[in-house]
């Protein structure tokens, strides 16, 4: 999850925070480990619903391409829908900000050992 944090905060120099994040497979399915996303995050997690996503996005994709949909937010907006949706606990915030800052500290620590074990 804190891997996860580091890219966003990686992205956020760049941009605006999003309104929500999407989140699909394997973890998607676990309540536990999406409300903890949304808590850390401090952003809204939102699960879509079906499998197979990666095929919808081309079925979207074609939908656009063939006309049967105006634009890719018409044909989102036709073609799928919200299974779950998680939102922040602004209680833990502070909490998810300790725990990340020391996970940055021991992968801080980590870097000269793990450069050294990547180049042998």
């Amino acid at each position: 999850m804190f891997g996860h944090t580091t890219h966003i905060q990686h992205l956020l120099k760049f941009r605006p925070p999003p309104e929500v994040i999407r989140i699909t497979g394997g973890a998607a399915r676990s309540e536990v480990w999406m409300q903890m996303f949304a808590d850390c995050f401090q952003i809204p997690v939102e699960i879509p619903a079906g499998t197979e996503l990666g095929a919808l996005g081309a079925a979207i994709a074609a939908a656009v391409a063939c006309g049967c949909h105006a634009d890719f937010p018409q044909a989102i907006a036709t073609m799928t829908r919200i299974a779950r949706r998680y939102e922040p606990d602004a209680t833990l915030r502070d909490v998810y900000a300790a725990k990340f800052k020391k996970h940055r500290e021991v992968v801080g620590a980590l870097e000269p050992v793990c450069t050294k074990w990547q180049t042998h």
